[in-house]
């Protein structure tokens, strides 16, 4: 007996085969959100238009005091509801990772969208490659003010630093060189988060940065989809993460930086780790110098003092000496911050691959 011209028991068999496969790759959906009823509805129709469908679509409503439960409410049972008191982004995302049931986790901001075949791709990205147990992918920047986009990392830029694999061996190593820790683009296997944790709930920003860099030190293999599957809208002024300061959102990532120093050491990250953290401390320190908050410039001086570029600290000690000289020079402090780092991060660089050559 044939079935469309295929024996019966070899489509029995291919059917039994995709939906063990299938079972392998039950999908829950997380969308935090806060105050969001103006394009919630555009992430969750972007979810939901998904060409591998999803098992389940969770929305966390993270204290809405707008019509965001209204919206969300309309979707019926396509969308499970779940809300909380305001408790920031990491307890809402940690919330819907409680009540996921699927296998595989993936994450969406509430004013960010899905193209089409994001979850496709992945799910075909950990089919030829199932030892990984996260996966990213590339993605568009969308200003909603300017109706300008660009993408994240230019395509023969990011396949040349995959070396046409579909994944890189350290994820710590590749921070430098792509901007991919926004959840947006993340899945991730349950288990990760029964040895990891969930996401730090004391943080309001880079709480997802922070979470990856955990997982990277039990995960290192990372996959990436060079091709862009999500769209980063850049409009939100009261949403999860974009509510806060500059200052504030520096003061974040700092913590993230304390806690990760040593934790990296523990894992053999620490070096890897250092290179990131004294590239993104020099647009840390010009940020403080243009608020002028001398306090914090120097603890930074203190704290980080280790592993700061000797030059760096001879121009922090000069302005800190002098305010007035930053106060009237301010670009020309920016420029000599961003000169002095490059020239001195491409010394260390090539000094790095000198002594690997010699060894």
């Amino acid at each position: 007996m044939k079935k469309s011209g295929v024996p019966l028991s070899l489509w029995v068999f291919n059917v039994m085969s995709e939906t063990i496969d299938d079972r392998q790759f039950s999908i829950s959906v997380i969308i935090p959100t806060y105050n969001a009823a103006g394009y919630i509805g555009r992430a969750i129709d972007s979810v939901l238009a998904q060409t591998y469908r999803p098992d389940e679509v969770i929305v966390v409503d993270d204290g809405s005091t707008d019509n965001t439960a209204e919206v969300i409410q309309s979707y019926g049972a396509s969308v499970r509801y779940i809300y909380q008191n305001n408790a920031g982004p990491g307890a809402a995302r940690n919330r819907g990772i409680k009540a996921a049931a699927g296998r595989w986790l993936a994450f969406l901001d509430s004013d960010d969208a899905w193209l089409a075949h994001k979850l496709q791709c992945q799910v075909d990205l950990l089919k030829r490659n199932p030892e990984l147990m996260w996966v990213g992918a590339n993605f568009i920047f969308h200003h909603e003010e300017s109706q300008s986009e660009y993408l994240a990392l230019e395509l023969e830029e990011a396949k040349t630093f995959l070396s046409d694999r579909e994944f890189v061996e350290n994820y710590i190593d590749m921070i430098l060189n792509m901007l991919i820790w926004t959840p947006s683009v993340l899945m991730v296997h349950r288990d990760v988060f029964q040895v990891v944790g969930g996401y730090v709930e004391g943080l309001y920003f880079s709480e997802d940065f922070e979470l990856c860099l955990r997982i990277a030190c039990h995960w290192p293999k990372f996959g990436y989809n060079a091709e862009p599957l999500m769209i980063y809208t850049k409009y939100r002024s009261d949403g999860l993460t974009n509510s806060q300061t500059t200052m504030a959102k520096n003061l974040y990532v700092l913590q993230v930086f304390d806690i990760h120093l040593a934790h990296t050491r523990q894992y053999g990250q620490y070096d890897s780790f250092c290179r990131f953290v004294v590239w993104d401390l020099h647009r840390i320190i010009y940020d403080m110098f243009y608020y002028k908050r001398y306090d914090y410039i120097r603890h930074i001086l203190s704290r980080y003092c280790g592993i700061l570029p000797m030059s760096t600290k001879a121009i922090m000690v000069f302005l800190i000496a002098f305010p007035l000289v930053n106060m009237l020079c301010q670009k020309k402090t920016f420029k000599l911050f961003s000169w002095q780092f490059v020239l001195d991060f491409r010394f260390a660089e090539r000094l790095r691959h000198l002594l690997k050559v010699g060894k």
